[in-house]
């Protein structure tokens, strides 16, 4: 069994100390995300393993889980397996502050979400 494992991807950060540059910081890091996806698609893993983080923090925004949803999907309809853990930064600290946005890629389809909450 062949296993790509990636974290700390943090798709979605605030860097508001940045100014206007932070949307460009916020593209580097979906361009490395974006790089991943391009390899597992290459390589054809039997799964890929997301070891946290994910996002940058519990509630992303729109474009980022679009984004996700869309190369999520794509890597599902090859055959790889994809498992997903939350970190610290994308799980909430409790049920009261509501659901992972790693949830909708379990309830998707497209992957086995992991999360101590």
């Amino acid at each position: 069994m062949r296993i790509m494992h990636v974290a700390d991807v943090h798709l979605d950060p605030t860097f508001r100390y940045l100014g206007p540059k932070e949307r460009e910081r916020r593209r580097d890091f979906l361009s490395a995300f974006n790089y991943v996806v391009r390899k597992v698609l290459e390589l054809k893993p039997d799964a890929l393993l997301v070891a946290g983080d994910l996002y940058d923090r519990v509630n992303p925004r729109n474009p980022a889980r679009v984004q996700v949803i869309r190369a999520f999907r794509r890597i599902h309809s090859e055959g790889v397996r994809i498992f997903v853990i939350g970190g610290n930064h994308d799980t909430p600290r409790s049920v009261e502050e509501g659901a992972s946005p790693l949830h909708e890629l379990d309830a998707a389809g497209y992957a086995r979400f992991f999360s101590k909450v």
